[in-house]
Order: C-alpha cells, then sequence, then structure tokens
C-alpha cells in the first residue's frame, strides 16, 4: 500500500515539476539542434515511465531499489527490472560499478534520505517543490 506522502509528492514534485522541467529542458536542446521542429512533448507512456522513475528517485526516503540504498551489497535494481539479456547484465555491471564508486567502502551515503553529496542548494529546491527524497547524484535542469 502506497502512502499518502508517495502519492503527494508523485503529483507535486512528479507531474507538477519533474515532468514539465523535462520537457521544457529537452524543447530547448531540440531549438539548438533543429530548429525547425514541432515543440517536443512527452507521449503518455513516457509520461508514465518518467513518473515512476521520478517516484522511485524522489519519493522514496530509503532508496529502495535504487544504487543509492544503505547496506554493503546492492539487491535488485527496479530501474534494471524491465531489462532483459545482455542489456540487464550490462546495466546491472554498470551500476555496480557506479555504486562502488559512490559509497567507497560505506555502508550508507544518505542524509535524511537524500544523498549526502547533493548539493544543499538542489536539495532545498527540490525539497521546496515537493520531493521526499534525492536518490541521485544530479538534477537534471535545475
Amino acid at each position: 500500500m502506497k502512502s499518502a506522502s508517495v502519492d503527494v509528492c508523485s503529483e507535486k514534485f512528479c507531474r507538477g515539476f519533474f515532468i514539465p522541467k523535462g520537457e521544457q529542458w529537452t524543447r530547448k536542446i531540440q531549438k539548438k539542434i533543429n530548429k525547425s521542429s514541432k515543440p517536443f512533448k512527452y507521449t503518455k507512456k513516457q509520461k508514465k515511465d518518467l513518473e515512476n522513475t521520478c517516484k522511485l528517485h524522489y519519493c522514496n526516503p530509503t532508496c529502495k531499489g535504487t544504487i543509492f540504498q544503505k547496506g554493503k551489497e546492492m539487491t535488485t535494481l527496479e530501474e534494471t527490472k524491465h531489462l532483459k539479456g545482455k542489456n540487464k547484465k550490462f546495466m546491472n555491471k554498470f551500476s555496480r560499478n557506479m555504486r562502488k564508486n559512490i559509497f567507497k567502502g560505506k555502508t550508507n551515503v544518505l542524509k535524511d534520505g537524500f544523498y549526502e553529496r547533493l548539493p544543499s542548494k538542489t536539495r532545498k529546491l527540490i525539497q521546496q517543490k515537493g520531493a521526499l527524497s534525492g536518490c541521485a547524484s544530479i538534477v537534471l535542469g535545475i
């Protein structure tokens, strides 16, 4: 059962800030690359996928299912569950290497549900926008 705070985070941060900011950021890139194309807009499926990714990284105070979760070993990542074969193998290996670089022998890199090296300015901004967590080393578009 999902908590009400996750639903609020999903509505306020993911749908109200993260997805629109992503479209805006992509339009700026698109404009620089190809000035004559029509404005970028996410499809319904892309929005749903982005919302799920957003919830995993910004509405998940324990960062469970991400490379930032507590512990010595990494369990199955939510991000790679849909992958198969070589793609899944590659992403799991890539994620394990990233985790080693981030953790450097520690068992926890979270401080109050946010990655400890996430800039405080970024942390404050995403918290104001409704995020419950920061399971990411950078926040694109900010």
